[in-house]
């Protein structure tokens, strides 16, 4: 799909309500005849969003094929959750009365241009809208808890956060499978010492495992591990390990913004230098790491290697 997005003007709008319309006899043939009714979203409405330029048009050569609302802003139905709580508290974007005429890949591209704009994306849906559930959920969209709406009515509410942050329990199994993209050739085994590796892991305060997410994938991910030290005036230093990006998702910058937000950990903890080894002799990996405000020049390293 070559789709295009522009904001909506309001000589689309005959087209805007065939599309709703069209999603809206959607719905109820799939048992969700509630959620829009026969007139959501009214005409009143649509002219409201092309006014505030928060309505956009989804569009190729044949013409429109999709629609959306996109706004950065606090939705006030957001501020309280029940039966769960939002992953993040960041400023996000909202994703409302989204729509397309069945050409496909419709929520994707709507989605991958919200994420151009905010890294923290929010949307809700009706419980009965199957279809949209598991397009939000193939998106990497996670179900927070319920909200409800003006009206009284509830809906299930998602978020998805991309960018950089630190892994949680939930990341161990994919984070294995990254690793497959630095030096690994296998996942090791799930028994208990993997288990016990990662719980160490994850309950040390000075261990930081930083990920970068996309649309619900890791993608990228390095380790910071803060150390105590008895000189510097007591200060700490920090050591960098397992930079590492997906090999589909090489050269967008996603482990300058891992390397970033470590330094930015090493940084609160009082750090007072970052140190990484790296055992490539490219010239694109060296100068990677000295874009990224590292030196080769200011210490020698030397490693030994013990056999096990």
């Amino acid at each position: 799909m070559n789709y295009q997005i522009r904001k909506a003007h309001l000589q689309d709008m005959a087209r805007i309500e065939a599309i709703y319309e069209k999603a809206r006899l959607f719905m109820a043939e799939h048992g969700n005849g509630t959620q829009w009714g026969t007139v959501y979203p009214p005409r009143e409405l649509l002219m409201q969003d092309i006014a505030q330029e928060k309505l956009y048009a989804i569009w190729d050569e044949c013409g429109i094929h999709g629609v959306f609302y996109f706004s950065m802003e606090a939705d006030p139905t957001y501020a309280d959750i029940w039966g769960g709580c939002w992953h993040s508290e960041n400023p996000y974007g909202v994703i409302h009365r989204i729509a397309g005429d069945g050409s496909g890949a419709i929520v994707r591209t709507a989605v991958e241009f919200a994420l151009k704009k905010i890294a923290y994306l929010r949307i809700d849906t009706h419980e009965k809208n199957a279809v949209m559930r598991s397009a939000l959920e193939k998106q990497g969209f996670r179900r927070c808890g319920f909200i409800r709406l003006q009206d009284g009515s509830w809906r299930i509410a998602y978020d998805l956060l991309c960018g950089p942050r630190e892994a949680e329990n939930r990341d161990m199994m994919e984070l294995l499978h990254l690793y497959l993209h630095l030096h690994e050739t296998k996942i090791p085994e799930n028994n208990s010492l993997l288990k016990d590796t990662w719980k160490q892991i994850m309950e040390d305060q000075n261990h930081h495992l930083v990920v970068y997410e996309v649309a619900g994938k890791l993608v990228s991910s390095c380790v910071c591990v803060v150390i105590p030290n008895l000189t510097r005036g007591l200060r700490p230093y920090a050591f960098i390990e397992n930079v590492v990006t997906h090999r589909d998702h090489r050269g967008k910058g996603y482990a300058s913004a891992c390397l970033d937000y470590a330094k930015q950990i090493a940084r609160e903890a009082g750090c007072y230098k970052l140190m990484l080894l790296t055992g490539s002799k490219e010239k694109r990996t060296l100068d990677f790491y000295q874009n990224a405000g590292y030196n080769s020049s200011d210490k020698t390293a030397f490693i030994q290697w013990l056999d096990i």
